[in-house]
């Protein structure tokens, strides 16, 4: 593998903005599990002002690897911002962006995405489930008698669906514990 390494570095003093040589050392360096190594050439990348497609591509993947693998989520939130603001409509950096809002505890921040995500919901399940966890974090935020309606609202119109009564079930359980 240090070979590899030594071969493309060698190719990028000669084009520092070779796109296929960076993406073949992000793989080499994850492959290594050298995930410093690897943000770094994600960063690179980055920088290159490529595609947008492939901007995106390289902060979201800078945001997996500060979050999965450096355990920086500031530094996962910020990649994550610049890739919603490269592509606005991207569903899946939303999500990934409320998750990790809600790991540093700002579930304010966290609750308006997740209202997103809901208004956006390619299905009902998927709709469902964005509910739940929009319930959840208004939960987190202070706010548990808001959550209990979101609930309730959600069982009234699904009152046979398993998901839908295991969150109020769930939510019931930490309030009595809260109590308790």
């Amino acid at each position: 593998m240090e070979g590899v390494i030594e071969a493309l570095d060698e190719c990028l003093e000669l084009d520092p903005h070779h796109f296929a040589a960076l993406r073949e050392l992000v793989e080499t360096h994850r492959g290594r599990e050298d995930w410093q190594g690897a943000a770094e050439a994600l960063i690179r990348i980055a920088r290159l002002k490529r595609s947008t497609d492939e901007q995106v591509w390289a902060f979201s993947q800078l945001a997996e690897l500060y979050h999965e693998h450096l355990g920086d989520l500031p530094r996962a939130e910020a990649s994550l911002r610049r890739a919603l603001e490269l592509a606005p409509a991207h569903i899946e950096t939303i999500d990934r962006l409320a998750s990790v809002l809600t790991q540093q505890d700002k579930p304010r921040d966290a609750a308006r995405l997740l209202q997103e995500l809901v208004r956006r919901a390619p299905s009902d399940a998927v709709k469902r489930d964005y509910r739940i966890r929009l319930a959840n974090t208004v939960e987190l935020a202070g706010e548990a008698r808001q959550a209990e309606a979101m609930l309730e609202q959600l069982r009234a119109e699904e009152p046979t669906d398993p998901d839908v009564i295991l969150a109020v079930a769930d939510y019931l359980s930490r309030q009595n514990r809260a109590v308790g």
